[in-house]
Formats: structure tokens, C-alpha cells, sequence
């Protein structure tokens, strides 16, 4: 896919804060045990990045700066 037909697809269809709202489920979900986010998983380092960061996650600045957004 170009970046134009790139363009025109998220013109129609935003993202919306997608990868945002997909760690705030994942750290929601990984809260509610320690069995749902075991150490070294992506729900475990993102419920950690979380808990010592109030800023965006490293999946979070990862997807802002890529291609897609």
C-alpha cells in the first residue's frame, strides 16, 4: 500500500487512538491478577511501564512514530 492510498484509507476509517486504547485493556485485564501478566510477557511489561510511567508505553511511542501511526 502507498502512503497516498495509506492516507485515504485512515481519512475514512481514523485510528482513533487505537494502540491507546488497546494497552488500557491490556493493562485493565493484566490488573485484575498477577496470572494475566506474567513477567516478560506484553501484558506484563506493559502493566510495568504503566505502573512506572505516567507517560506513553514503549508500544505506544513505537506506534506514533511508524508509518501507519
Amino acid at each position: 500500500m502507498t502512503d497516498s492510498q495509506g492516507e485515504a484509507v485512515h481519512l475514512l476509517h481514523p485510528r482513533l487512538d487505537m494502540v491507546t486504547a488497546l494497552v488500557d485493556d491490556i493493562v485493565r485485564h493484566a490488573a485484575r491478577s498477577p496470572r494475566n501478566a506474567p513477567r516478560f510477557t506484553i501484558a506484563g511489561e506493559l502493566a510495568r511501564e504503566r505502573a512506572q510511567n505516567t507517560g506513553p508505553t514503549t508500544l505506544e511511542v513505537a506506534a506514533a512514530v511508524s508509518r501507519w501511526r
